[in-house]
């Protein structure tokens, strides 16, 4: 029976193994993770009679493969969609206090979240210069450049937590948000651009309808999905296993996986799905330049 071997069971992992079970059941699939548990940035907490996500907090149906997917599985009662109202409330920690963050222009001028100086820098955006021969730059280093280093700060950086679960000095802006790019770009401003755009729906959509994919999540939270999805594949196909590197066997085709324990296993297929600092440490001796 031939052997698959995917390092890595975040929702890539555990929804690949699950797609290869399904449609070649003669093959051997084992999922390698390295955690003691799969889901990767999926995590679901109950705490105190509350549930929380420690990670991603819902998926959009713009994309139904996910939806489809929970449906498959048996899930479809037990999904949740957004609530819209609640959604429009954002809150922000600050100075060990939960702030609510202006959702209207009228909460903007009259908040106390931002000082008078970055307001003032909202309101001239649309003014700013548009250097167009900018190399990528970080999401950070464009907030700052367009409306100021409080903004950068105080919004954007957890905005960017929020989506990326990552530092707003390291993400690219280009990659993170082509759409804004685009906008600064192609008007001048992201003031403008989000104008156009606003301009453009009420053109393509002039009843007013969704414009963009609803956010489901489960009753259980998202961590429903990943217990679904562990229950299918059965835990005699994932491991604890922490890997370091891969060696390949071009005359026997096989693939060996080493890990850090000093065990070392041989598959037919080896398929990284985990992180890819993960893959580039994984990687870096069977191809110095790839990782």
């Amino acid at each position: 029976m031939p052997r698959v071997a995917i390092i890595g069971g975040g929702i890539s992992g555990l929804t690949l193994a699950y797609r290869l079970r399904q449609y070649l059941a003669d093959v051997d699939v084992q999922i390698l993770e390295s955690e003691k548990s799969v889901g990767g940035k999926i995590d679901s907490v109950k705490d105190q009679g509350f549930l929380y996500e420690s990670g991603p907090n819902g998926f959009l149906d713009s994309n139904p493969s996910t939806l489809n997917l929970s449906k498959e599985l048996g899930l479809g009662e037990q999904l949740a969609p957004a609530n819209e109202a609640a959604a429009k409330k954002r809150f922000l920690l600050m100075g060990g206090k939960l702030r609510m963050l202006p959702s209207s222009i009228i909460g903007l001028l009259t908040t106390d979240v931002l000082s008078w100086r970055a307001k003032l820098a909202l309101a001239f955006e649309r003014f700013q210069s548009n250097k167009q021969n900018l190399p990528d730059e970080s999401i950070y280093a464009f907030a700052q450049r367009r409306v100021g280093t409080e903004i950068a700060e105080k919004l954007v950086d957890p905005f960017v937590t929020g989506i990326f679960a990552g530092d707003a000095r390291l993400v690219s802006f280009q990659a993170g948000f082509p759409r804004l790019a685009a906008m600064e770009k192609n008007h001048g401003s992201i003031s403008k651009g989000l104008k156009a755009a606003r301009k453009a729906r009420q053109i393509s959509n002039p009843e007013g309808g969704r414009s963009s994919g609803q956010l489901w999540s489960f009753n259980q939270g998202l961590g429903t999905l990943i217990e679904a999805l562990a229950e299918k594949l059965g835990k005699s196909n994932i491991r604890q296993f922490k890997a370091t590197n891969l060696i390949h066997n071009k005359e026997h085709s096989k693939w060996t996986v080493e890990g850090s324990n000093g065990e070392s296993e041989s598959y037919d297929l080896a398929i990284l799905s985990c992180p890819a600092f993960s893959q580039a440490s994984i990687l870096k001796n069977l191809d110095a330049m790839l990782a």
